[in-house]
């Protein structure tokens, strides 16, 4: 199965919790690959709200978002958890980035990286594909 039907085939449950530590993999194939010691730390911030950050090297905090279910950019109609990087701490590079989200299991997301720069006309585009497992 390819990871868009694999993506496709998951799920957003009705209740959200997000909160915590997750350990972030980049997919190159079939092969996760750690970088860096990737993770994202999520706090609630209300039901079905979240904020967080990406940490590297184990203390490097960086890309800020905020996360919530919504529909996703690139398929009309199908429910996402949204990972909205329009935040004025990130660069302005970074602020086109949304990863959009889905369980495929009970403790692994499978997510992929839509990216739209600021500002402009351009469509959203997956640019990476990535998994995410509660720690």
């Amino acid at each position: 199965m390819s990871y868009l039907e694999t993506f496709l085939a998951g799920w957003v449950p009705d209740t959200l919790d997000l909160s915590g530590d997750w350990v972030v993999r980049g997919l190159l194939g079939p092969v996760p690959v750690r970088f860096l010691g990737h993770r994202k730390l999520f706090s609630a911030d209300g039901e079905g709200h979240f904020s967080g950050n990406n940490r590297f090297l184990g203390g490097i905090n960086t890309g800020y978002y905020r996360a919530s279910i919504g529909e996703s950019q690139l398929t009309p109609g199908l429910q996402v958890i949204n990972i909205d990087y329009d935040q004025p701490r990130n660069p302005w590079i970074m602020r086109g980035l949304t990863d959009e989200v889905r369980f495929v299991d009970q403790s692994r997301l499978l997510g992929r990286g839509v990216y739209r720069p600021a500002g402009s006309r351009w469509a959203p585009r997956n640019i990476f594909w990535f998994s995410v497992e509660r720690r």
